[in-house]
């Protein structure tokens, strides 16, 4: 097997880890301040162009794997191509309708595109196949308290409360509860960040 081959072969492997991982913290680190230590270190430009060009020979190979549509889409996010990134995210989701990594960070870059209701749209798909999902009812409270509809933000926050206390989304619904319950009637001040 070719160097080459091996590589490709590791990033197949890798990417649904690291996809994995993404996810679950790139809404509250897009939102509030980092609340946790990367200990990886960031990513050159020549590295990162490096890796699109890996995973792009990849895609031709496969052009709905998802675990590649989505480090793509990260990557472009990351670049500041949001539109590109929302097209994969989208391809990533049509592909296969029960990954919801593709539509939680679709809904994230949706809302990101200051598409809120396409963001919600996205993230309630997640909930009409898991009622419970604590992520997908944190972002939507996040969403809502970012749009200022306060008495829906705390709705969902208290969902994902429920549904994962110990979580690190969860927690977080928990937290943004008692910003909302200090904020009193002022929804602008509810908002997360």
């Amino acid at each position: 097997m070719t160097l080459r081959k091996k590589i490709a072969l590791m990033l197949l492997i890798l990417t649904p880890l690291v996809t994995g991982l993404v996810v679950l913290v790139r809404f509250e680190k897009r939102r509030q301040p980092a609340t946790t230590v990367n200990s990886a270190p960031k990513a050159t430009p020549a590295n990162t162009a490096h890796e699109m060009a890996s995973l792009e020979v990849e895609l031709k190979k496969n052009p709905t794997h998802p675990p590649i549509l989505l480090r793509m889409a990260e990557l472009k996010r990351d670049k500041g191509d949001l539109q590109e990134a929302l097209q994969l995210l989208r391809k990533a989701a049509e592909a296969d309708d029960s990954n919801i990594e593709a539509k939680l960070e679709l809904g994230k870059a949706l809302f990101e595109a200051g598409d809120s209701d396409g963001a919600i749209a996205a993230t309630k798909s997640i909930l009409d196949k898991d009622p419970q999902h604590v992520d997908a009812l944190y972002n939507l409270g996040a969403i809502y308290g970012n749009i200022g509809a306060a008495p829906t933000a705390r709705e969902y926050f208290q969902r994902a409360a429920a549904a994962g206390p110990t979580t690190e989304s969860g927690r977080n619904a928990a937290a943004a509860l008692n910003v909302l319950n200090q904020a009193g009637t002022n929804p602008h001040a509810a908002a997360v960040h």
